[in-house]
């Protein structure tokens, strides 16, 4: 009897133990509530007075109590938005979409933000992580868009221009050409007869006097021929293409010109390959000057860059069509192409024209179709984009679908460089401009 006595006063003493303990849970829990409460209504009075800083902090200790309520986030986020608290903004913008990853609201906000800030690079990944995630709006679509294809106009008024080549681009004035370096401007004054880019350290230029020579990238001279050249290329697998009285070879950095210039024209090497005229057609030659595919072609395409091979594809016509080779000379298909544009050095689909129409071919040899698209005329692929025009009078890009992302609206223009650069053409002068997701 008197242990079930013990028994049942433990029993009641942890019953009695327990109760208070549940009641200091509640009370304080109530506590927290109310202090919760006071914090939000006191940064709510202070927001509407303007007293920014006390009622960010009041915000702040309230979301040390809790942090579940998105409403209160959302209010928070809109009263951030006109302060300077900038920071703070982005900070929980980006635990907004950590907490409530389904909701579009945050992803939109903070794309606004990136753009508004210039941070073109940081609206690019969101839009993408917003995508992968399942996450589609207008809004999000629109501002894919505009990182994607918006851009700036760099100036320009120049004569000519080539494509890019890494960062830099050659500019032509009054017949003579200098170097642009994209974010530089003109490194090298436009005072030179020919000009080539800067390549395995070393540019080879022709001055006013007629004297070539290479340079660096200062535009001091580097190196000089052992006796008076024409031409000089840059170097190309250590060989510079060197031409003499309409005789053409090859040279190292030495500059030491070869006795025998054999070739009616010849191009700088590029893969270990270079294209050779001779007795009025072309072949190949490897750096032995061994032939890979002996002069029997009519034509063979160079690039930008004086080059036969892009994209390690080489395009060479005979007769009236054009057939497309690997760098050992093989073909790469039974296609004819009647026009053909070179493979940029990415090695995106190539314009080529076919039947009548235009249309593109992978590195491969396979074709590269987009169905229902048809176009004046177009140019290969670079940076995802291709030059191309509806009437023949005004160019535009398309995206990889056939979709004109930039509107046509220039006489011409060129394919965009891996820095989002591009040369345009307004009918007068050429200019360049950069996509901003670049800047």
């Amino acid at each position: 009897m008197k242990n079930i006595i013990v028994v049942f006063l433990t029993i009641a003493v942890l019953v009695l133990a327990g109760a208070g303990i549940l009641g200091m849970r509640i009370s304080s829990d109530a506590e927290k509530v109310s202090s919760y409460n006071q914090y939000v209504a006191s940064a709510r009075e202070r927001a509407e007075k303007g007293i920014v800083y006390y009622a960010r902090a009041d915000y702040l200790k309230a979301f040390s109590i809790y942090q579940g309520d998105q409403g209160l986030l959302q209010e928070f986020l809109d009263f951030l938005e006109t302060t300077e608290y900038t920071a703070d903004y982005k900070k929980y913008l980006q635990t907004y979409i950590r907490r409530y990853p389904e909701d579009t609201q945050g992803y939109e906000r903070l794309c606004r933000y990136y753009y508004d800030n210039g941070s073109y690079r940081d609206v690019q990944l969101l839009t993408a992580e917003a995508e992968a995630a399942g996450i589609v709006s207008e809004a999000l679509a629109e501002y894919k868009d505009k990182v994607n294809y918006e851009f700036v106009n760099l100036g320009g008024g120049y004569e000519s221009v080539s494509p890019f080549y890494g960062r830099q681009a050659i500019v032509g004035k009054g017949g003579l050409k200098g170097l642009y370096y994209l974010g530089s401007g003109v490194t090298i004054p436009i005072e030179y007869r020919e000009l080539s880019f800067y390549v395995n350290g070393a540019m080879a230029a022709k001055n006013e006097a007629g004297e070539c020579y290479f340079m660096d990238f200062a535009g001091n001279k580097s190196g000089v021929t052992d006796k008076p050249v024409d031409s000089l290329s840059y170097l190309g697998n250590g060989y510079s293409v060197v031409s003499v009285d309409g005789g053409y070879s090859y040279t190292t950095s030495a500059l030491t010109v070869p006795e025998q210039l054999p070739y009616e024209y010849a191009t700088p090497f590029s893969g270990g390959v270079a294209a050779v005229k001779k007795d009025g057609k072309w072949g190949l030659i490897d750096t032995n000057a061994d032939y890979i595919v002996a002069p029997s072609y009519d034509d063979i395409v160079l690039n930008e860059f004086g080059s036969c091979v892009s994209g390690g594809v080489i395009f060479a016509r005979q007769g009236e069509t054009y057939h497309m080779l690997d760098a050992q000379g093989n073909r790469l298909n039974t296609y004819d192409f009647e026009q053909v544009y070179p493979f940029q050095m990415s090695g995106q689909p190539a314009a080529v024209k076919l039947d009548g129409k235009w249309t593109f071919v992978k590195n491969t040899g396979e074709l590269y179709e987009l169905e229902g698209r048809e176009f004046f005329e177009v140019k290969s692929f670079n940076n995802f984009l291709a030059p191309a025009t509806r009437d023949g009078e005004n160019w535009g890009y398309i995206d990889a679908y056939g979709n004109f992302v930039i509107e046509p609206q220039w006489a011409d223009c060129l394919q965009f460089s891996e820095y989002g650069a591009a040369p345009v053409y307004n009918g007068t002068s050429w200019s360049f401009i950069q996509l901003i997701r670049y800047k």
